[in-house]
């Protein structure tokens, strides 16, 4: 038996294990159907998402109890109120925080999109095989930017480096965001 210490632990393990295989499957099959390598395709899948949402479920599970704390908190005694108005607006400067961030992260990805179809159209460097229009590029630079690399584009010429960078630089900016999150929750608990 796990000692109870590590009951955070054991809860970021099976809570990542549940949720990476449940949702590896749905966007594995929407990604690329239901066909006789599905399987493979689908385990392949559960293998990278796993490792991320256990350090997620770690990083993030502070955040949400937090949030579901605020949420959930009865108001009817003076200092109880004083304690939930407190923790209310901690709750409110994280979702400010986080609204921003996640907006800077959209406006990355849409900059990328953007360098993917000038390179592809423009400057003639290279092709993202199989787009057909901006939205493609913005659907590769989301997956490029999130470094999950399932798609059913892929880049050829130079644009095969800028999309490594840009996979460095998000893979980057989403654990920064993590920390950055982590830190904050820790320092106003």
């Amino acid at each position: 038996m796990i000692p109870q210490k590590y009951y955070g632990v054991v809860l970021s393990a099976v809570l990542s294990i549940m949720m990476g295989l449940l949702m590896s499957g749905i966007v594995t099959a929407l990604n690329t159907g239901f066909d006789t390598g599905y399987i493979s395709r689908w385990l392949n899948a559960f293998v990278i998402v796993v490792p991320i949402a256990f350090v997620s479920i770690l990083l993030l599970g502070p955040i949400a109890r937090k949030i579901a704390a605020a949420l959930t908190k009865s108001e009817s005694k003076v200092d109880g109120k004083i304690s939930t108005v407190f923790e209310k607006q901690i709750i409110w400067k994280i979702f400010k925080g986080t609204s921003l961030i996640l907006l800077l992260h959209i406006i990355e990805v849409i900059a990328f999109g953007g360098l993917f179809w000038l390179g592809a159209n423009i400057a003639d460097v290279g092709t993202i095989e199989g787009a057909s229009s901006f939205i493609d590029y913005l659907y590769f630079s989301v997956l490029s930017y999130t470094s999950s690399g399932l798609s059913d584009l892929y880049p050829t010429g130079t644009l095969r480096i800028l999309a490594s960078i840009q996979a460095l630089i998000g893979f980057t900016m989403i654990a920064w965001t993590a920390a950055f999150l982590y830190k904050y929750t820790a320092d106003n608990s």
